[in-house]
């Protein structure tokens, strides 16, 4: 359970609602909505080959199979942090 708690907290200042809005500010407007679209299309694939496998390894795993989520959001939440420009002062009619 903290585990799950664990992952929740980190997913939630890390990917959440900030991957959406930050989707939308990094693309210039002539090839923002193709831009989103194809970066959404990856988010929600992603979505699907977890939630396929997710019974297969939580059966084999148990209660470690949620490291794994630890560590992805873990790992995604240092990269975002070091590396991904800052958006605040650009504007977004470029």
């Amino acid at each position: 359970v903290f585990f799950l708690f664990l992952h929740i907290a980190l997913f939630s200042v890390s990917l959440d609602a900030t991957s959406y809005i930050y989707l939308s500010e990094i693309f210039p407007t002539p090839v923002r909505a193709r831009g989103v679209g194809i970066l959404m299309t990856s988010i929600l694939m992603s979505t699907i080959v977890f939630l396929q496998v997710a019974p297969i390894a939580f059966a084999q795993t148990g209660w470690k199979y949620y490291l794994l989520f630890v560590c992805i959001t873990t790992i995604m939440m240092v990269t975002i942090w070091l590396y991904f420009p800052e958006v605040k002062d650009t504007p977004s009619y470029r």
